[in-house]
């Protein structure tokens, strides 16, 4: 019984728990890729999106970024390397982060996903801001 414990307790945090790696070779602002990798109908879905964040705008330093929501196809689910946070980033304590999108795809076609963020800067907190990339 304790054997059967500790492999379902391993499953779960290996699964449940897993952490997107970041790519650290980007050096200015964006997503990268900024288009996801072809998935399949049917078959497992999973890959890693890199964020590179700024640190200010017109001279204001942005005090965090918060990841409200990524829109994706049915079958597709998303986690940040953050999730303990609330997907809650400072960009004045590291400017990279990461989501990781994984699943199986259910019906076929291009989609525009919309990742919408929530900015705070020194002078304005909870500028809302959606972008988009492409599957």
């Amino acid at each position: 019984m304790k054997i059967i414990t500790t492999l379902i307790v391993i499953a779960l945090t290996h699964f449940s728990f897993g952490q997107c790696t970041i790519d650290f070779t980007p050096t200015s602002t964006g997503i990268y890729p900024d288009t996801l990798p072809t998935g399949y109908v049917g078959q497992a879905y999973d890959t890693d999106i890199t964020f590179f964040m700024p640190l200010d705008t017109l001279g204001y330093d942005f005090t965090n970024f918060k990841i409200l929501s990524v829109s994706l196809p049915v079958g597709l689910n998303w986690e940040c390397n953050n999730s303990a946070n609330g997907c809650n980033y400072n960009p004045q304590q590291s400017q990279y982060g990461c989501v990781n999108i994984a699943g199986t795809p259910l019906l076929a076609g291009q989609y525009n996903v919309e990742v919408t963020v929530i900015a705070d800067l020194t002078i304005v907190q909870g500028y809302p801001f959606t972008f988009q990339i492409y599957l």
